[in-house]
């Protein structure tokens, strides 16, 4: 009975679990005497609902020449389809470009942005319109005609809910070495975050995010391209407080592609040391001085607080006697 039942039921996808791929981290650093680097960061981890499970995933990939892509999102299934048509247009577009000539940041994300909108535009036509004998061109066309005005107007509906739980970050260095960091999300224009010269995706984006803020905030910016890896790989183990985000970690270091070894990967055995290291100092103890003061400070702080309740609660009680004075 149950093989029957099972036997009729849908090919369980990913996003059925609440598949989730959890963080991808991209930092630019910019030296002086030469181009532009960018640090790319992941973990490995994909998340099925209750259940977790390290290195089931890889989270970025090389696009063109020049270009890199991580994603995040809950309907990853949907990513390798958008990747493989990006990557199919950027070299078509490429063998059109005159000699000496680079896709532009604005024409790299502009591809992986069609891509995404055709991917979602075929998920669309799969799931809302062909079953009802449509595709995305005559449903324009005919729709109206062979529906009814309510299923019509509600067919148009559930087409602008469809969203694809998706996000993309689209990096990597134009002609002259600068360095590129944009976001596609499939809902708005891509969104550049050159300016700010970092940002990440995924669940343990905010924590990662504010760990680099902060330092930033604190140090204005990166003396070495170590001390942007450290920063970069420790912002990802900050970010491991999301339950989402695995241990494992993914780490690569991109130079303009006419540097030499224009791509380094970090080997596993110097992410173990910068673990232990941030383990050891990264979050450190609090300074026994501060922890007397607040001894001192504390009980001090309780009587003020005191004082200060009883003078409101006396106000309050004479503003109420004022008032039902006047009443009278």
């Amino acid at each position: 009975m149950m093989g029957q039942i099972s036997s009729k039921l849908p090919v369980p996808r990913p996003a059925d679990w609440g598949f989730k791929v959890s963080v991808c981290i991209a930092v630019r650093y910019s030296g002086v005497g030469h181009h532009d680097r960018l640090i790319l960061v992941t973990d490995n981890r994909a998340a099925f609902g209750d259940f977790s499970g390290e290195y089931l995933t890889i989270k970025s990939s090389a696009l063109w020449h020049g270009w890199s892509v991580m994603f995040a999102g809950n309907q990853v299934e949907h990513a390798e389809p958008i990747i493989r048509a990006a990557k199919q247009n950027m070299m078509a577009l490429s063998k059109k470009l005159p000699p000496g000539k680079w896709i532009s940041p604005e024409e790299a994300t502009g591809i992986v942005d069609v891509a995404y909108a055709e991917q979602l535009q075929a998920h669309i036509e799969n799931k809302i319109l062909r079953k009802h004998g449509f595709d995305s061109a005559n449903f324009q066309k005919i729709g109206k005609l062979k529906c009814t005005p309510e299923i019509y107007a509600k067919t148009w509906e559930r087409i602008d809910k469809e969203k694809l739980s998706l996000r993309f970050l689209v990096c990597g260095h134009e002609g002259k070495g600068n360095a590129h960091i944009w976001l596609v999300d499939g809902e708005n224009a891509p969104t550049s975050y050159n300016s700010i010269g970092f940002w990440a995706i995924g669940t343990g984006a905010p924590a990662a995010i504010s760990h680099l803020a902060v330092y930033l905030t604190k140090y204005k910016e990166f003396s070495s391209l170590e001390e942007a890896l450290y920063v970069t790989v420790t912002a990802k183990f900050s970010a491991e407080s999301a339950s989402d985000v695995g241990r494992s970690t993914n780490v690569f270091i991109i130079k303009h592609q006419w540097e030499a070894d224009d791509a380094i990967h970090l080997p596993e055995p110097m992410l173990d040391l910068l673990r232990k290291t941030w383990n050891d100092t990264g979050i450190p103890p609090v300074p026994k001085g501060v922890l007397r003061a607040l001894k001192k400070v504390l009980p001090v702080a309780a009587t003020v607080t005191t004082q200060m309740a009883e003078q409101f609660s006396r106000r309050l009680l004479n503003n109420h006697c004022n008032s039902t004075r006047e009443l009278w």
